[in-house]
């Protein structure tokens, strides 16, 4: 590429300042990769300044001529208040180390604010190593872009990662990560086969349900948890207010088509009755009963599945997130952040889970009484609390 060329591409380019030095940082690497110039400026750049290196190598010649395309491109991009930093003898390397130092003077310190993050993530032992990986690999990102040089290695990301997992489960994955301390095996296999260990760990406990309970269906089996949580809630009255009331009214009014949410072990599930809605709190693939036969939610494949080998597409509608709150003294038990809020037709009730909502015209709302589900002409038709 000519410094002709170089320059008309250059010429829409934001200007080399502090506020887009950062993504000029994320790009200039990989410009330098473009014209095979990363060894030569990286490495051997006091010998290009010096002019130890005989030129008559052909591509010794080409490497000057790019190299300084590349330095004129970036002298255009620069700001007045710091051309003082364009100097004919530099590389394009040196520029841009200059750039930094005028850009970033505090970045040693901002390196070491980093590394201490790095070092010092402390996530809780159910975190999926898929997401604790992504929080190691943004600050690495991060540190990246101000001095390369600093950046954490796939080794040291390999270390943090068996650091924190041999505490995780009073050591269940110990056996696992010793293994993984052979030098010969790589970051991206450790991560392999600790999402492997994790997969086994939850078959082995497998999260709970909580199941939304219609405690007005006529036709509910009594020996279902279900039907125990209608005949516990009717003793005990239900502490939500009247169908038009907000959730805050007094207690111990029972609503009309009120909901409650009951924790479940896994295999309990498979007794809930049809048309139950099932709050999941955290696996990928839901099921639930409509019209007596199984269905399954495939958010991947973006289908609802039954039994009888029928398919339906869903459709994404937009995100929303809701509080649930102790059943008794009504403390904040945990914020439900969904990402999506799907639409699947033909089911005869919503599936509310940890990370999908489906709903066919209803609104979610939260308040310090719990979940409400509002119809379109904004009456609460059910409510939610934990149990």
């Amino acid at each position: 590429m000519s410094a002709a060329q170089t320059l008309k591409s250059m010429k829409n380019a934001p200007r080399l300042d502090k506020a887009t030095y950062d993504r000029w940082s994320a790009h200039f690497l990989d410009v330098l990769s473009l014209f095979n110039l990363e060894k030569y400026d990286l490495e051997d750049t006091s010998q290009l300044v010096a002019d130890k290196v005989k030129l008559e190598i052909k591509v010794n010649l080409e490497y000057q001529k790019q190299d300084r395309n590349i330095r004129v491109a970036l002298s255009q991009l620069t700001p007045d208040t710091a051309f003082n930093l364009v100097n004919s003898s530099f590389t394009s390397k040196i520029y841009w180390e200059n750039l930094k130092q005028f850009n970033r003077p505090n970045s040693n310190e901002d390196v070491d604010d980093l590394l201490q993050q790095f070092w010092g993530l402390i996530p809780e032992d159910e975190i999926n190593i898929d997401e604790f990986v992504r929080q190691m690999s943004e600050i690495r990102g991060k540190i990246f872009l101000i001095n390369n040089n600093t950046a954490p290695s796939k080794c040291s990301m390999k270390k943090r990662l068996l650091g924190h997992f041999i505490k995780c489960y009073n050591g269940f994955y110990m056996s696992t990560v010793i293994s993984l301390r052979d030098p010969t095996i790589t970051f991206q296999v450790a991560v392999s086969l600790i999402r492997a260990s994790q997969e086994v760990y939850k078959e082995l406990h497998p999260p709970s349900i909580v199941v939304l309970v219609d405690i007005n269906r006529n036709n509910d089996n009594l020996s279902s948890p279900a039907a125990q949580s209608k005949s516990a809630v009717e003793e005990k009255g239900n502490p939500n207010t009247s169908k038009n009331a907000s959730l805050n009214g007094a207690a111990g009014e029972l609503q009309i088509g009120a909901w409650m949410m009951e924790e479940q072990s896994l295999i309990s599930i498979r007794s809930v009755c049809e048309s139950d809605l099932v709050f999941d709190t955290g696996t990928t693939n839901h099921t639930l009963n409509d019209q007596r036969l199984l269905v399954r939610i495939d958010p991947v494949e973006k289908l609802i599945l039954k039994a009888s080998g029928d398919s339906n597409p869903v459709s994404r509608v937009g995100n929303v997130e809701f509080k649930v709150f102790n059943y008794e003294n009504e403390k904040l038990f945990k914020v439900i952040k969904m990402e999506d809020f799907w639409y699947v037709p033909k089911c005869t009730k919503n599936l509310v889970s940890g990370v999908w909502l489906l709903s066919k015209g209803y609104q979610i709302k939260s308040s310090n009484g719990g979940l409400s589900v509002m119809s379109g002409d904004s009456k609460i038709i059910a409510t939610a609390k934990q149990k």
